[in-house]
């Protein structure tokens, strides 16, 4: 599973540190420099880490970042097959500025365990 995050500084180390109820692990990768097409050209750094060897079905806890600083912990569940089969997929795109009416019916489906996966297609 991909872990991807993003930062307005360079942090040198994206790190993920996750495991089942504590931190024994821990899975580095890479940061791309990101700058955006608009008048102030502004600068990100996105974060992506691998993580592998997930037991299906199982919940894992995890936080992001690197010797400057955590994130919040986060939960994820190992995506397992539906018992009938395959995945159920949740897929949104650019919501704009004012207008993201399927965010919350995405969120709550997630949270109902009605989708296995959120896919978000991109911004701008």
């Amino acid at each position: 599973m991909w872990v991807t995050w993003l930062t307005y500084n360079n942090t040198f180390l994206s790190l993920v540190e996750y495991g089942i109820g504590d931190f024994r692990w821990t899975a580095q990768g890479n940061s791309t420099l990101f700058t955006d097409g608009g008048k102030l050209k502004r600068k990100r750094y996105i974060h992506r880490v691998l993580l592998t060897d997930l037991k299906p079905g199982t919940e894992y806890q995890y936080h992001v970042g690197s010797e400057y600083g955590w994130s919040s912990i986060y939960r994820l569940r190992a995506l397992q097959e539906r018992k009938d089969g395959g995945y159920i997929y949740g897929v949104y795109g650019d919501l704009g500025s004012v207008n993201a009416r399927s965010l919350g019916k995405i969120q709550q489906q997630a949270q109902r365990a009605e989708i296995d996966v959120v896919l978000h297609a991109g911004q701008y």
